[in-house]
């Protein structure tokens, strides 16, 4: 059962690997500019329940 779910998700979804040359881009244009995306967004992004904190508490914010 497993190995037919694995195989299920690989057919729907392609998942690469890291790529490296994107993470280093990245960095470089931090390091450049010193703009991240700050620690709530993100959370913000991964995680619905932290979305509607991070949103309502900057909405709310002066």
């Amino acid at each position: 059962m497993g190995a037919d779910a694995v195989e299920l998700l690989d057919s729907i979804i392609e998942m690469g690997g890291p790529n490296a040359d994107e993470d280093i881009r990245r960095l470089e244009e931090f390091e450049r500019t010193g703009i991240a995306v700050p620690g709530a967004e993100v959370n913000a992004w991964i995680d619905p329940e932290a979305r509607r904190t991070s949103f309502h508490s900057r909405s709310h914010a002066k």
